[in-house]
């Protein structure tokens, strides 16, 4: 009995861990998406549809880039200037490669769950994840300080 017990305890939770790989999974494509459609991640409608993409491995990124569309001194603690763990830099570089894959002058585009699945099976240096990460908040941190009004 306790052998069965054991099984299907063993069972539900490999089920539970699979379906809540898959919903990162989806949400990482969808968020992936919608950063594409606006990389400056402004807006109240770019915020609240990313704040409904959140799952414990998504969140800190959903965090940076509400930060980075409001343009928040936030992006420079260390929460945000700390490197980032190995799953994170991953997921960072997946929404980089479904922007790339979404741009017009890209006549070989693919599906971006494609693109997003072949990118987390890929062995990509720590080095150029890491770089990724940081171009990515650079840009925006640099807007924090520039108040010229350039038109």
């Amino acid at each position: 009995m306790k052998h069965i017990f054991t099984i299907t305890l063993l069972c539900l939770t490999l089920f539970s861990f699979a379906q809540e790989n898959k919903m990162e999974f989806e949400n990482l494509v969808k968020l992936s998406e919608i950063y594409s459609n606006n990389v400056n991640a402004t807006g109240d409608a770019f915020k609240k549809a990313v704040e409904e993409l959140r799952t414990p491995g998504l969140n800190h990124i959903v965090d940076a880039l509400i930060a980075v569309g409001k343009g928040d001194k936030k992006l420079i603690t260390k929460e945000f200037l700390t490197k980032p763990s190995a799953q994170e830099l991953k997921y960072w570089y997946v929404i980089k490669e479904i922007h790339s894959n979404n741009q017009p002058t890209n006549s070989k585009s693919r599906p971006s769950d494609e693109v997003a699945k072949e990118t987390l099976e890929r062995t990509i240096d720590s080095r150029l994840l890491l770089n990724n990460y940081y171009y990515q908040i650079q840009g925006r941190m640099a807007k924090m300080f520039n108040d010229k009004n350039l038109s």
